[in-house]
């Protein structure tokens, strides 16, 4: 679903080069951050500047990175949930 807000679309989806496709929850690594961040959103704008896809850090800082620092799209996760929500326990073996 696109959302259209001060000339720019908020987008669910994302697609970049070839990768997974970015859906809300899951997680990608960018150039020059240590971590994991978890996708929420992707916003392009209409005057044709670059899009950026935003998201939270495990600490739950919202994040807004270009495209093309996004180095690669995760498929298993591994942050915690978003703040609120407690993290699983792990079992003991």
């Amino acid at each position: 679903m696109a959302l259209t807000h001060c000339n720019v679309d908020h987008l669910d989806e994302w697609k970049i080069d070839g990768r997974l496709k970015l859906t809300p929850g899951r997680e990608f690594t960018v150039q020059g951050i240590r971590g994991r961040l978890r996708f929420s959103r992707a916003v392009k704008p209409h005057d044709g500047t670059p899009a950026w896809v935003e998201g939270f850090d495990r600490d739950g800082r919202w994040r807004s990175i270009r495209t093309e620092r996004v180095r690669t799209v995760h498929t298993k996760t591994k942050t915690t949930p978003p703040p609120g929500i407690p993290p699983r326990k792990r079992r003991k073996r």
